[in-house]
């Protein structure tokens, strides 16, 4: 192939992958938009203590419906594109769906049954039993989502997986509303319209993957599928450490109160995933399609660096307003929790590069590596949160988040350049991090009530892409 023949494969390739990521993004952005739309609603009908115990449920939530389908989704994108016919991608599929079904039938009686004792030692009553019990149910709707979004993907149907997301969104704001506001059900309410929403969006992406559909198990197949998927699982409880432990600690060291507090920020840095999420889910499957093509590294490589400076300049927005949208958001009582903004920003902006950054290893199927470093960024988070919570509070369990974040990074960068070398700008990404650097540093000194502070942040985050492209950190290409 020419070279004028690779650079248009590479630059089409970044274009899909924007392109992918636009639609992928939408829909978790529209996710993320109904969570910010009631939140006014859950802050108003809920105390700050209740909102904290809706945070906590939700961590538990996302835990359990993260382990139970065993890496299984993930090995499904896997072996799709290793298939070697239409046959052989039948048999995976099949495999993935039964062995799934087979795990939520024997484990969702267990957990039903677990809810009151776990809300006990949780919360010290079983109110919040009902509620639990509404998220283990939501487990099975959610898998089989799961799983078709894997085929939607795999198949490269992001509009397919778009209108999901918003059906999903739509429903869920509109019950939730309902059922908490309406209905007065609180906390429960909140569980249920999850529950009904899932089923309804469950129901939809089935019907959207139908032709890829099939029920042929294969044991055979079943062991290979585990063998790629259960390395991810500690893994996964690991990211899950990493993300949602901060608020089983700040419960713990510094009660419901400042969980509230400290979740009503972390929703503001939330919006945040929208970037991750989408970048994360169009990368993916683009970068294993590519692998072993010429470029591909290259290709790796620039998908870093257009995912770091977006990340950076939405994280950089969102530090900067974050006092005034918690104020329209929630009450007075929530305000507080904008000051872990710009930490958790920072980290979510970290956690989005690993999942480009770790794609070699992959690519050479050693995720094993993926899990032990995950594991030790999360014990690290733990022990930093022991430290930091308290003496600085939820600032503390923020900036423990952050460094794990940067750790978990920077050991994937170390240990993937060994087993599947990609030579990422090096030069480009420190001039990115001096800027944004600096920039949180102007934002902190202009941090404050009143229109000229906010007018000078405004400026700050303006003046941000136009350095980018002043360093030729970013080109027009």
């Amino acid at each position: 192939m020419t070279e004028s023949g690779e650079t248009g494969r590479r630059t089409g390739s970044l274009r899909r992958l924007f392109g992918d990521s636009l639609v992928y993004g939408l829909g978790r952005f529209a996710g993320y938009l109904a969570a910010l739309v009631l939140m006014p609603v859950y802050t108003r009908y809920l105390s700050v203590e209740s909102y904290g115990i809706l945070e906590n449920l939700f961590v538990a939530a996302s835990l359990l419906a993260a382990l139970l389908p065993l890496g299984l989704p993930s090995a499904l994108q896997r072996f799709w594109f290793l298939a070697k016919d239409a046959r052989d991608r039948a048999v995976t599929v099949g495999t993935a769906y039964l062995s799934v079904l087979a795990l939520l039938f024997v484990s969702l009686p267990v957990l039903l049954l677990a809810a009151p004792a776990a809300c006990r030692a949780w919360f010290g009553d079983e109110r919040a039993a009902g509620a639990l019990r509404l998220a283990v149910l939501t487990l099975l709707p959610s898998s089989l989502m799961v799983l078709s979004f894997a085929l939607l993907k795999s198949r490269f149907r992001a509009g397919r997986f778009g209108v999901c997301s918003v059906v999903q969104v739509v429903l869920l704001a509109a019950l939730n509303t309902w059922f908490v506001a309406g209905a007065g059900l609180g906390v429960t309410g909140v569980f249920l319209g999850g529950l009904l929403a899932a089923g309804a969006t469950a129901g939809l992406a089935l019907w959207f993957a139908r032709g890829d559909l099939a029920f042929r198990f294969r044991l055979s197949r079943l062991r290979p599928l585990l063998a790629y998927g259960l390395p991810l699982v500690p893994a996964t409880v690991a990211f899950w450490a990493l993300g949602y432990c901060d608020r089983y600690l700040v419960t713990g060291l510094a009660g419901l109160r400042a969980v509230g507090l400290y979740s009503a920020g972390a929703k503001i840095a939330g919006v945040l995933l929208f970037v991750n999420f989408a970048t994360t889910t169009a990368f993916v499957p683009l970068a294993l399609e590519a692998a072993g093509r010429p470029g591909a590294k290259r290709f790796y490589a620039r998908a870093l660096t257009a995912y770091a400076c977006t990340a950076a300049a939405g994280a950089l927005a969102l530090s900067a307003f974050s006092r005034e949208a918690l104020g329209v958001l929630a009450p007075a009582a929530y305000l507080g929790g904008y000051r872990v903004v710009p930490w958790l920003a920072t980290g979510l902006l970290l956690a989005g590069c690993a999942p480009i950054v770790n794609i070699g290893l992959h690519i050479v199927r050693r995720t094993h590596h993926v899990t032990w470093i995950a594991l030790v960024a999360a014990a690290a988070n733990v022990l930093l949160n022991l430290l930091l919570i308290p003496r600085f509070g939820i600032v503390g369990a923020a900036a423990a988040t952050t460094l794990a974040y940067l750790l978990m990074t920077v050991l994937y960068h170390a240990v993937s350049r060994r087993l599947y070398p990609i030579r990422f700008p090096g030069g480009k990404l420190l001039r990115l991090a001096f800027l944004y650097a600096a920039a949180l540093a102007a934002l902190h000194l202009l941090d404050g009530p009143g229109g000229a502070r906010l007018g000078l942040r405004a400026g700050v985050v303006l003046a941000f892409p136009l350095l980018l492209f002043t360093l030729r950190v970013l080109r027009r290409d």
